[in-house]
């Protein structure tokens, strides 16, 4: 449900008919806003939460009083991989001098988060993106008592995902933990 916004509009190596904000993902909620809409409605009467996955990234997405938890994968290919892979494998990459390297040195998290920002300073009722993190796998883990809901989101670098691990000795030195929480008001602390 979390938007998937880019903005591309000041990149000027790229043809003005792709300098512009689009979104990555319309096969998503982003392809059906009025539904998105519609269950968020329905959803805020009930103080519930969202959780979420299958797009190989951890996002946390503030729907005004919904909060959605999106965890990535564990150990297959991240999102930000997977888009790059496409893009630097696509035909426009050979039609445009140095876009190649432009990509594969591109913060598609910042961008997103960039992007979001725009969009709400423009429409305040548009979801806010609180974490974005294309780029590492992991797992998230919630605790929920009647007052509120923490989650946490352990992250791991994908170099570490095609290792055997059994035997490391300290296998949650390799983790980052996000933490996060949801008051009895559906709102993110």
């Amino acid at each position: 449900m979390a938007p998937m916004v880019v903005d591309l509009s000041s990149f000027d190596l790229l043809p003005a008919e792709l300098r512009t904000m689009f979104y990555i993902n319309v096969d998503q909620f982003d392809g059906f806003t009025k539904k998105r809409q519609e269950i968020l409605e329905s959803l805020r009467e009930k103080r519930s939460i969202v959780i979420s996955g299958d797009i190989h990234s951890t996002f946390i997405a503030d729907h005004h009083g919904v909060v959605e938890f999106t965890g990535s994968s564990i150990s297959s290919i991240t999102f930000a991989e997977m888009l790059n892979t496409k893009i630097v494998n696509s035909d426009i990459v050979t039609q445009i001098d140095g876009l190649k390297e432009m990509i594969e040195s591109l913060d598609l998290d910042t961008f997103l988060k960039d992007a979001n920002r725009e969009l709400l300073d423009e429409d305040a009722t548009f979801s806010k993106l609180k974490e974005v993190d294309t780029l590492n796998n992991g797992y998230m883990l919630f605790e929920v008592d009647e007052d509120e809901i923490k989650a946490s989101a352990y992250l791991i670098s994908p170099e570490h995902t095609s290792q055997r691990l059994y035997d490391t000795e300290d296998l949650n030195s390799l983790f980052t933990k996000k933490s996060f929480t949801v008051l009895s008001d559906g709102y993110l602390s």
